[in-house]
C-alpha cells in the first residue's frame, strides 16, 4: 500500500497491547491470548500468523518428574490441593489452558499456584522439588527427566495485527506481505533466521483464534 513501517521494539507482549490500546502503536505480533484479551479492549484485525517448525500451534503441558519418590501422579486428578508452577497469569500455555484444564475437571487452578515468571523457572521448580507439577510450553522440557500428566488442545502461534480502526485493506496488505516471506528463498531464510523456527507465515481471521476465546471464558466463568 506504499505505507513506510517504523519498527518499534517493546519490553513484553502487555506493553505492546498497552501502547496499541493507548494509540501510539498501529500494529504488531500479540501472543494468542494476549491478543484475545486485547481485542475485547481494542477491536484489532488480525493479518496473519507465523509457521514454527512446519506448523500453526503448539500445546501446553502439565509435567511432574519422571521419578516421583512421594507419590504416583496419572493424571490431573492426583495433583489436587498440590503446588502446581505456573508461567504467569497471561501466559497461554503457561497458565490459561491448564487452567482451563484443572477447571474442567472439578478443580480450582488457584489452589497451590505459584507464578514463576518464565518456562524455564518452571521447569527447574519441577526438578528442584519446589512445586510437584509446573504448567509449560511443548518442548521447552525436552531433555529433562519430565512426565507430562496433561496435554492442552492445539494453541495458535502468535497473530499479526492492527488496530481496528484502521481500514481492513491495510491489514490484508500486511497479511500479504507476510506470507510473502518463507525459507524456500534465500532472502526470506535470511530475514528469519534471527526468529528461532519461524518458516513463514499464512494469512488468517479472527476465527482462528476461537479456541483461545474458549478458554479465556472458561476462566472468566470461574472469575479468574
Amino acid at each position: 500500500m506504499g505505507v513506510p513501517v517504523v519498527p518499534v521494539e517493546v519490553e513484553s507482549y502487555g506493553t505492546l497491547q498497552y501502547l496499541l490500546v493507548e494509540g501510539t502503536l498501529d500494529g504488531g505480533m500479540l501472543s494468542a491470548y494476549d491478543f484475545v484479551c486485547a481485542d475485547e479492549v481494542l477491536p484489532l484485525h488480525v493479518a496473519a500468523t507465523p509457521i514454527v517448525s512446519g506448523s500453526l500451534s503448539y500445546h501446553a503441558y502439565v509435567v511432574v518428574m519422571a521419578d516421583q519418590p512421594v507419590r504416583r501422579i496419572r493424571g490431573l486428578a492426583d495433583l489436587e490441593g498440590a503446588p502446581i508452577g505456573y508461567v504467569s497469569d497471561r501466559s497461554a500455555s503457561g497458565w490459561a489452558y491448564p487452567a482451563a484444564m484443572l477447571l474442567d475437571a472439578g478443580m480450582d487452578p488457584t489452589r497451590g499456584a505459584r507464578f514463576l515468571g518464565g518456562h524455564h523457572e518452571v521447569v527447574s521448580a519441577v526438578e528442584e522439588g519446589s512445586v510437584l507439577a509446573g504448567a509449560v510450553y511443548s518442548g521447552v522440557f525436552e531433555g529433562a527427566p519430565l512426565s507430562v500428566v496433561a496435554k492442552s488442545a492445539p494453541i495458535p502461534y502468535d497473530a499479526w495485527v492492527l488496530r481496528g480502526d484502521l481500514p481492513v485493506e491495510a491489514a490484508m496488505a500486511l497479511g500479504e506481505a507476510l506470507a510473502s516471506i518463507d525459507t524456500r528463498t534465500g532472502q526470506g531464510r535470511e530475514l528469519l533466521e534471527p526468529l528461532h523456527g519461524i518458516n513463514g507465515f499464512v494469512v488468517v481471521d479472527d476465527g482462528h483464534y476461537d479456541g483461545v476465546r474458549q478458554v479465556r471464558a472458561t476462566l472468566a466463568a470461574a472469575g479468574l
